[in-house]
Parts: C-alpha cells; structure tokens; sequence
C-alpha cells in the first residue's frame, strides 16, 4: 500500500496490480499470507484515489484476483487470510456489485464439485 501511495493510481492501476496478481501465485505461503493482509488496504486507496475508475479496478480487477486465489489455494492458512480479505474487500463494493460479483463466485465455490475445501470456503464467505 506505500508503493501505492509512492507510485499514484494510474501506476498503481496499471502497473502495480499486475504485480499483485502475480505475487498472489508465489510460490511461498507466506507472502501470499502478507499479501492478503493489505488487499483491503489497497482496495482503500484504489477507490479513494479514484473514486470512479479505483471502484472499478477493485471491482474488475482486485476481486477477481482474490477469488481465484481462494479457488487455487492449497495452504490453510493462507485461504483462510484470502477468504477475509475478500471479505473485506467485498465491503468496498456496492450492495448490488457484491451481490453479482462476490456472491455469484461464492456459489460457484458451493457447488462445486471439486475438493471440500472449495465447499467449506463458500461457507466462511
């Protein structure tokens, strides 16, 4: 979120949450858990920079970026963070966004027919 700051919206927009998406699939635990600590954070300043276009990079591009994580996740603890980031981010979104992008995936995840993990995050949601 300091780089965010540093860098301003557009940067931060367009280049810094590709960065993001990538380090959410590094290959260590733990910066996939302190990366989840600060997507709120992020999807603060998105739309506090930029009401209009920050809203919709949360919307179009950090939430996205987060249910995919929990779908691919395989530590527990680190779902866990995701599950309350989205969470948290889903609040930074309009009742009806959140209805159709937030809700829509969490029952995806319900009934999918995959791992019981996918099941049991639909639940913490």
């Amino acid at each position: 979120v300091d780089c965010a700051h540093s860098c301003g919206f557009p940067d931060t927009r367009d280049f810094l949450l590709p960065f993001v998406k990538t380090l959410s699939d590094d290959h260590e635990s733990l910066v996939r858990s302190a990366l989840a600590l600060n997507y709120s954070d992020l999807a603060g300043f998105l739309q506090q920079a930029d009401p209009e276009d920050g809203y919709l990079a949360v919307r179009d591009r950090l939430v996205p970026i987060l249910v995919d994580r929990i779908r691919r996740e395989t530590a527990f603890e680190v779902r866990k963070c995701v599950i309350q980031a989205l969470a948290n981010v889903s609040m930074h979104l309009k009742q009806s966004d959140r209805e159709k992008v937030v809700f829509s995936d969490v029952m995806a995840l319900a009934d999918d027919h995959g791992p019981d993990t996918d099941r049991e995050s639909a639940v913490h949601l």
